[in-house]
């Protein structure tokens, strides 16, 4: 009797991880030949080869190339790819995993062909379809002929939109088994330890999703999260090369790390009113703040914009629940007249001996609560 022929298509960083415990059960099986069909969709050393090596899998048996490119460009080049591969090898079954480009497209082409195809991690919904993860869930439930759940509202999703319980089958969450698969190798690994992280008081995050970081309006405040949570707790950032493309474009990649031990002060407005109401968040303040300290920069906060009581607290500095060494004042002084003031720290005052000279000023508020 001849072996099934299973096809396994691995796309992405997140597929290499559900295909691997995959891979192991399907080859210790006698009846069937596996094989990873790799669509080349991660090809970033670090993001394809990495993974192959430490979740001991074996080369591909088939390696499309496709490479980077718009979302039409992936799913049409893996579906050119992969249909002259299945012409040439027929397989018996196709499994795809998740909800990359390259799920869609291979979905597609066994479908055309009258190959069966599992869609492992089905039935996932975000209700958001300006996500194209969320278009490629929904092509890939609609046509394939074996729907892999991981979880009960997988199936409530799937019953919801008309499909067959016939083809729907719960398996749980593969990355419970790829976790146990590698928790030898993770318990073994000394890297928090070469980083001098505690077990069990870090954090480690990535990002990726287009949604969250290709929109600096969004990336930005993201990032004050990850800056304030910094300042609590230890955080990892294994960095996209996507995201680290925006970091870098929206000049969020050195952030605070600009100030150093050669830092004297910083100086920063509570409201920034030039061109527009801008205000920073409170864990942005908080976390400038705590780095100020650390480095042993004065925190100088210029409020001449903000004025007495105008943020419903005396000072606006209070919103953010910090006290800066150094509090610049002017004009609401006197009414809009250009008078101006300085609050120091007394610790500032006890170490420097102030000068006060004329300056030079303009009118920026006509009238003062």
């Amino acid at each position: 009797m001849s072996l099934s022929r299973i096809h396994l298509i691995a796309a992405a960083r997140p597929n290499f991880m559900k295909v691997a415990p995959l891979y192991h059960a399907l080859k210790a099986q006698p009846w069937c030949e596996v094989s990873i069909v790799h669509t080349g969709q991660h090809y970033d050393a670090n993001m394809s080869d990495a993974f192959f090596r430490d979740l001991q899998l074996p080369q591909p048996r088939h390696h499309l190339e496709v490479g980077s490119g718009s979302h039409a460009e992936q799913t049409g080049g893996v579906m050119i790819a992969y249909e002259k591969v299945c012409l040439a090898e027929r397989p018996d079954w196709i499994v795809v995993v998740g909800d990359v480009n390259s799920t869609a497209a291979c979905a597609m082409v066994g479908a055309k062909l009258w190959i069966p195809v599992v869609h492992l991690e089905a039935g996932l919904r975000s209700r958001d379809r300006s996500m194209p993860e969320e278009i490629n869930r929904l092509v890939t439930d609609a046509i394939a002929d074996v729907l892999w759940t991981p979880s009960i509202d997988g199936d409530e999703n799937l019953i919801q939109e008309g499909v067959d319980p016939a083809r729907i089958d719960r398996v749980g969450n593969i990355m419970i088994d790829s976790y146990e698969m590698m928790r030898p190798q993770i318990e073994r690994d000394d890297t928090p330890q070469r980083m001098g992280l505690e077990r069990g008081r870090y954090i480690v995050v990535t990002l990726h999703r287009p949604s969250n970081v290709d929109r600096r309006e969004t990336l930005t405040p993201l990032v004050e999260q990850l800056v304030a949570a910094a300042a609590r707790v230890p955080v990892v950032f294994a960095v996209h090369p996507r995201t680290r493309k925006r970091l870098e474009e929206f000049g969020l990649m050195d952030s605070l790390n600009s100030i150093t031990e050669n830092t004297a002060m910083v100086i920063a407005e509570t409201v920034q009113a030039e061109k527009g109401v801008s205000i920073p968040s409170r864990e942005w303040m908080q976390a400038l703040r705590s780095r100020c300290t650390e480095k042993g920069a004065l925190l100088v906060l210029d409020e001449i914009q903000a004025g007495f009581g105008r943020t419903g607290t005396l000072w606006a500095f209070e919103q953010f629940g910090i006290v800066p060494d150094i509090l610049l004042l002017g004009k609401s002084l006197g009414g809009g007249m250009p008078l101006f003031a300085t609050l120091d720290s007394a610790i500032i005052l006890e170490r420097t001996q102030v000068l006060v000279t004329p300056a030079a000023t303009h009118l920026t508020f006509r009238v003062v609560p």
